[in-house]
């Protein structure tokens, strides 16, 4: 929208134009010219899968502290909320902040009472993971925060992005050890010793790492609704965890239905299917009707009925799609279609 930085430019040139004493306004005005007035930030994104607990929080007792456990197996420490008795650092109280990083991404941990951290190591079983997002959106950019125990300087695991269409993207994300290694995003919290409560750390360590992928730039036109990520290990690592995830939506789009229902007509007993296109970003919820009232199931773009009964013979059916943009919900109805039974001569 260069018409703003123009209007703006006018602005300040009649400013200044019509009187000294309206500098002031025109500096104002002038700054506001450069501030990126077209930057989104990357905002927390809501996942689940996480299945380790790695925080003690602020209301535990100890030591030893029970509420939590350990991020490298058989080295006994974790990290614990900012306001724990006695202890002068600590993650966000909140679980929100803003990324060292500089590129203004906000991250948000999960919440200290519950499992926090997605953890792949020999504690927890598994060397891979997923996270699946709530709603499956569209993202211009994600980001990462990550971090390993016994890990190099520079390991990366195998990052896996699938969409909901089916198609996956494979990259990497950077969770080297989480101590002393560059591109945090935040440091200086301490980590803490479950048995004892003695802390080590501050104020530069330990560290979460920040991966930014421009996924909107890496895929093009094939950019589809992102459904989940799947983490491998990192490299050379004892353990790796994963913390948090942020985005930037490529685009809010409303509802919207783009190829509509057909009619139907088979034999009685026969299959018959209903299909509509939709289009959305967040991706849309979808719920099938059938003269009026909500199929049970019926949530995805075609519905199929494995064998169409006489009663079925004349039902009505639509689609209704829906999501929300800008806080506002939008939802929008399909065309009423009719399914017939084929007349036997």
């Amino acid at each position: 929208m260069p018409w703003i930085l123009t209007c703006l430019f006018r602005l300040i040139l009649k400013t200044i134009h019509r009187q000294s004493s309206s500098l002031v306004t025109a500096v104002f005005l002038l700054a506001l010219l450069t501030l990126p007035l077209f930057a989104a930030n990357m905002t927390p994104v809501a996942v689940t899968g996480f299945n380790w607990d790695v925080v003690v929080e602020s209301a535990s007792a100890g030591p030893p502290y029970t509420t939590a456990s350990e991020l490298n197996p058989a080295e006994g420490s974790a990290f614990y909320q900012s306001g724990l008795p006695g202890k002068s650092y600590g993650l966000p109280a909140a679980g929100s902040f803003t990324s060292a990083v500089g590129d203004g991404t906000v991250f948000q941990f999960q919440p200290y009472t519950a499992k926090n951290a997605l953890v792949l190591s020999s504690d927890t079983g598994v060397s891979n993971g997923i996270l699946t997002l709530a709603t499956p959106t569209i993202y211009n950019r994600i980001a990462i925060l990550a971090s390993s125990a016994v890990a190099g300087a520079t390991s990366t695991g195998a990052l896996t992005l699938t969409f909901n269409n089916g198609s996956t993207f494979v990259t990497s994300y950077y969770a080297p050890d989480w101590f002393g290694n560059t591109n945090y995003a935040l440091a200086g919290t301490e980590r803490i010793t479950l048995s004892t409560g003695a802390t080590q750390g501050a104020t530069t360590n330990p560290r979460f790492y920040q991966t930014s992928i421009n996924v909107a730039a890496l895929l093009g036109s094939a950019n589809r609704p992102l459904v989940s990520l799947t983490f491998g290990k990192a490299s050379s690592a004892n353990a790796t965890g994963i913390y948090a995830v942020s985005g930037e939506l490529l685009n809010q789009v409303p509802a919207a239905i783009t190829s509509q229902p057909a009619n139907a007509t088979v034999n009685e007993l026969s299959p018959a299917s209903f299909s509509a296109v939709v289009t959305g970003n967040p991706s849309p919820t979808l719920q099938w009707y059938q003269s009026g009232a909500p199929i049970f199931g019926a949530t995805n773009l075609t519905y199929n009925i494995a064998s169409a009964a006489l009663t079925n013979s004349g039902a009505l059916y639509s689609l209704i799609a829906g999501n929300v943009v800008s806080n506002i919900s939008y939802n929008v109805t399909s065309s009423v279609v009719t399914l017939d039974r084929k007349s036997v001569v």
